[in-house]
């Protein structure tokens, strides 16, 4: 394993850069609230993605090289910016609530197609707690994913490409975790009622949402997601 990573005996860094970051620059407190008007943007999102999939259904199959276009250009951005907004949200950084945190969770997490808001809640939250440890922390790859990938170009293309795939096979290594509670559930039924009632209006429209679905993973894998991390901690140890 050393061949292919790098690995530090230093305990995970967030709290110390935290801690530096406030020292060097003190006014950056200011930055470090919530802010309640993130719930509205991801409804705009939502809303916006949810008209646009309607409209491309109305104009049919002969323009599903639009639909592609579109969800390239317009829907991966959307869908991650509104993946941002589950991670702020995963921070309690929107409302003080934690219970409206969540709810933000779900409202974000429509557009995807699958639910995964709940579960992100959970692992991410358990990896700052415990990041580099092997049987708590789901970002760390599995040793089978090092040794597959190795340190080839092409091999690491398909492995960010195939990411979502590969974080499903994390969870069964992980101790102490649970993910299944109500939160979860609602996280789901949420995500059927709405996909059931796109194909009540449109089954093509269904198709559009898939495509703009399936280009957020790809996007959401190789852009950067961790904006507020620092902000979270500070926030939460309040």
């Amino acid at each position: 394993m050393q061949a292919f990573f790098h690995q530090s005996e230093f305990d995970q860094p967030h709290p110390s850069r935290a801690r530096a970051l406030v020292k060097a620059h003190p006014e950056v407190r200011q930055l470090m609230v919530r802010n309640p008007y993130t719930a509205l943007i991801a409804l705009s999102i939502v809303v916006t993605q949810t008209a646009i999939a309607y409209w491309m259904g109305t104009l049919g199959f002969g323009f599903w090289w639009l639909s592609l276009l579109i969800a390239y250009c317009i829907g991966a951005f959307a869908n991650h910016a509104n993946y941002v907004i589950i991670h702020d949200a995963t921070h309690n950084l929107i409302f003080r609530s934690k219970s409206w945190n969540k709810m933000v969770c779900v409202l974000a997490d429509l557009p995807n197609l699958a639910p995964g808001a709940m579960g992100f809640r959970v692992y991410h939250l358990k990896h700052h707690s415990h990041q580099g440890d092997y049987e708590y922390d789901a970002d760390l790859a599995n040793h089978w994913e090092a040794r597959l990938v190795g340190n080839k170009w092409y091999r690491k293309a398909l492995w960010l490409m195939l990411f979502p795939f590969f974080q499903l096979t994390r969870p069964p290594r992980l101790k102490a975790i649970t993910m299944w509670d109500r939160w979860f559930f609602v996280n789901f039924l949420c995500a059927a009622a709405f996909f059931i009632s796109h194909l009540h209006f449109s089954f093509r429209l269904v198709c559009i949402r898939w495509g703009l679905a399936g280009f957020r993973s790809i996007t959401h894998t190789i852009s950067t997601r961790r904006r507020s991390a620092i902000m979270g901690r500070l926030i939460s140890s309040r």
